[in-house]
């Protein structure tokens, strides 16, 4: 049986390092979290009302909520395109899902002038598409917290600068001992970021960020995004166009089979809902109502190499087949 661990937060990561370089968005302005990119947004561009797809982190919600910005929900389809048509000049956020998104981005971007990005799932996408972006690093690289936002307009406040270190236990406790040692420190630093204000870029994030070797990192995710989708593209639900600008987070798996998610923990790889909604029930009759319940995020990070894609496209082939 295979005993490596896929998945879930990261460990400290020792590799890919590159002790003289500088942060991958060095343009942007460095924040405390992604959602703090989103309300530093809407805060610059002073967004009263917004169009918000149903399928997306519930934080997003709730930063809008704290910003006192009125929502309007949208579905998308089996593309991920919005299935809605928008008023020229509203303003759209757009999730760039799992970081596949770029062929999505290009239409919407060339029809919409007032469209904000949220690459939380999309590291390497380039910051000038769209209105605005924000990026969440912690889904790519071993910090805890962490964002990095792109706006026409700056906010000459003061933010106070986070502190993290105390939150970097759950990453070293995972390198030491596996996932299950760390996860309860993880959820706790994930719940108290929740509830945080904005705040600029803690200086030992900051400092993580600037020693990754950011160059080899892309090239393991593609090569692993290429291989999973060479695999399994067939069987997927999702009708993926995948582009050279597509750096993804995860794999994005869709296949109506109640038993893969179950099977896979069981085995060490862990393809947990990408979201929990919460309160918000999503229609029944709406296509993000299938991705909450048979997506099934593939891990294709830097951690894993293309022995590992083999293991697992092998393990959910074996499955569904």
């Amino acid at each position: 049986m295979n005993k490596k661990e896929y998945g879930g937060y990261f460990e400290l990561d020792l590799n890919y390092i590159k002790p003289n370089g500088e942060s991958f968005h060095s343009q942007a302005v460095a924040l405390n979290s992604g959602r703090s990119g989103l309300r530093y947004i809407v805060r610059a561009l002073q967004i009263k009302n917004i169009y918000v797809p149903y399928y997306t982190c519930p934080t997003i919600w709730e930063a809008l909520k704290a910003e006192q910005c009125n929502m309007f929900f949208y579905d998308i389809t089996n593309d991920l395109m919005p299935i809605t048509t928008f008023p020229k000049d509203a303003f759209i956020l757009y999730t760039n899902y799992f970081g596949v998104c770029s062929y999505n981005i290009e239409r919407l971007s060339a029809i919409y002038p007032n469209l904000i990005i949220d690459n939380s799932h999309a590291f390497y996408f380039p910051f000038n598409k769209g209105l605005s972006s924000f990026y969440s690093p912690r889904k790519f690289f071993d910090v805890t917290d962490g964002g990095y936002v792109y706006c026409p307009q700056k906010l000459n406040i003061n933010f106070e600068t986070d502190r993290s270190a105390d939150r970097y236990l759950y990453c070293i406790k995972r390198l030491e001992s596996g996932a299950n040692a760390g996860y309860s420190d993880f959820k706790v630093s994930e719940d108290f970021l929740d509830k945080e204000p904005i705040k600029y870029m803690s200086h030992l994030t900051e400092s993580i960020l600037s020693k990754k070797d950011y160059g080899k990192i892309k090239q393991i995710r593609m090569q692993n995004l290429a291989y999973l989708h060479k695999e399994l593209g067939r069987y997927n639900l999702l009708h993926l166009k995948l582009t050279e600008d597509d750096v993804a987070y995860k794999y994005p798996f869709v296949f109506k089979n109640d038993t893969i998610r179950h099977l896979c923990i069981q085995n060490g790889i862990f393809l947990t809902k990408c979201w929990d909604t919460g309160n918000m029930e999503l229609p029944k009759s709406s296509y993000s109502h299938t991705l909450q319940n048979y997506l099934f995020p593939i891990p294709l990070d830097q951690r894993y190499t293309i022995e590992d894609m083999q293991y697992l496209s092998s393990f959910i082939k074996h499955i569904i087949e």
